[in-house]
């Protein structure tokens, strides 16, 4: 892995779990975080994060909330490198896999339906909106030119089983999108928590039936 000089090792001021971070990719902020303590399911359930970056939702689900079955799935070689040493770094190995592969082609590593939950801290913007960053690493993970928003939920459609839960933060201005592009893909809206004007979490549930709350 290259630009060692670059990385950095964060304590998450929890369960003593700690993170390498590397200044020239997209380093996690709170969102990552809220995502995280939003999912409720049972910890023995597998789980599967889209864009998994530097593991950082993985190991609070495994390190925090006692998730014993995580896929990460991430397309940066280096940045997926970099999270299978925070995992090694946390003895969190046997409870998370990495796999460095873009989520558009997981049906060559994962049966249809396996998961019961799936996670996503998609890119907010679509290509050509908002101010592009000068590091295209950082640029990809904010912009959907790698990762559409019908494809992470095209990839959670196909690896979550019947009555299997979505879970999502996103931008409130792409939130009709956002619904409407869910139950297309056969996830129903079920729960959304509006965290302010700008941010909300959505929760979806596989094949399910209509019926939204709003928290």
């Amino acid at each position: 892995m290259k630009n060692t000089d670059n990385i950095t090792l964060e304590d998450l001021q929890v369960n003593k779990l700690y993170i390498y971070q590397d200044s020239t990719q997209f380093k996690f902020g709170s969102d990552s975080v809220l995502l995280a303590n939003f999912v409720k399911s049972n910890n023995k359930n597998i789980v599967l994060d889209i864009g998994s970056g530097s593991g950082i939702i993985p190991i609070l689900l495994a390190g925090k909330l006692g998730f014993q079955n995580i896929y990460g799935v991430e397309i940066n070689k280096n940045i997926a490198e970099l999270s299978c040493r925070s995992i090694v770094l946390n003895n969190l190995q046997d409870k998370i896999q990495i796999i460095n592969a873009p989520i558009q082609n997981i049906k060559h590593y994962l049966c249809n339906g396996i998961c019961k939950v799936v996670t996503c801290n998609p890119p907010y913007n679509q290509v050509g909106r908002g101010d592009t960053s000068q590091n295209l690493n950082i640029s990809k993970a904010r912009f959907e030119d790698t990762l559409s928003l019908q494809e992470v939920l095209k990839a959670a459609n196909y690896l979550l089983s019947t009555g299997g839960k979505f879970y999502m933060i996103h931008q409130v201005y792409r939130m009709a999108e956002i619904m409407h592009e869910c139950i297309q893909n056969k996830l129903q809206p079920k729960i959304i928590k509006l965290i302010d004007k700008k941010r909300f979490l959505i929760q979806c549930t596989k094949d399910g039936k209509v019926g939204l709350l709003i928290i």
